[in-house]
């Protein structure tokens, strides 16, 4: 229902202000599709009257808000107990004309809990390495220390009192709680992919190790399989997030940037 003054009983009271006329109605839903509607279907609308299909059945809606323009939508949730982000430009999700649809699934990650925000695009440049193009990326642990700077960005432009309102009025979770302020505390371990920079020639690769032997061309999905063994290997096993090691035999120095 529109209405002009009156007070309405509803989960959700939305203003919608002289700067929203070009904007969107995003509807999330804990599936993890968001619905972009024009603010001008709505305004087309009767006031007064109760319309149905206001939302999708098929899902829970745990976030709505009106934005005026296109935005940077921030995705907190949980991935088998540990809480990730990642973040996508809303111009990239197709804008409906109906409030009853679905919408875009913006996450395929098999989560637990989901949150979503909308911040300003001025923070583009602050999270970029946070900002993805395809939906089908999973994000980062919000417990890795290589993203610092975005952490701090992110926990300076939070506010507690967020824009959307919850469907049901219960406390959320603040998912940035425990980011620790030392380095990642993960060890390097069999199996463990690894991200490392060589100083000298300013190169970045990433690694598994692995148990068995392996060819130098032996890369998958842009990971290469090295064996524990290895110089390479026998060299970073056991190290930590930000150690610059060595390589034995050799005269490489890497650098460790980042462990999955």
């Amino acid at each position: 229902m529109l209405t002009e003054n009156e007070s309405l009983e509803a989960d959700y009271v939305i203003p919608i202000k002289a700067n929203h006329r070009s904007g969107f109605i995003m509807q999330c839903y804990s599936s993890g599709h968001i619905n972009k509607v024009h603010v001008s279907v709505l305004l087309s609308k009767r006031i007064g009257k109760e319309y149905m299909n206001g939302v999708n059945r098929n899902g829970d809606l745990v976030s709505l808000e009106v934005i005026e323009s296109e935005k940077i939508v921030a995705i907190y949730f949980s991935e088998n107990g540990r809480k990730k982000f990642k973040a996508h430009l809303t111009e990239n999700i197709s804008s409906r004309e109906q409030l009853h649809l679905q919408g875009y699934k913006v996450i395929y990650n098999e989560f637990e809990n989901i949150e979503f925000e909308f911040l300003p695009l001025e923070i583009k440049d602050e999270i970029s390495r946070l900002v993805y193009q395809n939906f089908t990326a999973n994000g980062k642990p919000m417990d890795n220390n290589y993203y610092d700077t975005e952490w701090q960005t992110l926990k300076r432009i939070d506010s507690k009192e967020k824009k959307g309102i919850p469907l049901k009025q219960e406390q959320v979770v603040d998912l940035f709680y425990n980011i620790p302020n030392s380095l990642f505390d993960i060890k390097v371990e069999l199996n463990s992919i690894i991200k490392i920079k060589y100083l000298k020639k300013d190169k970045v690769l990433t690694v598994k190790l692995v148990d068995y032997q392996t060819q130098k061309a032996n890369i998958e999905n842009g990971v290469q399989k090295v064996n524990i063994k290895s110089p390479l290997g026998a060299s970073i096993i056991g190290k930590s997030l930000g150690d610059k090691i060595a390589i034995e035999n050799t005269d490489s120095i890497v650098e460790i940037i980042e462990i999955n």
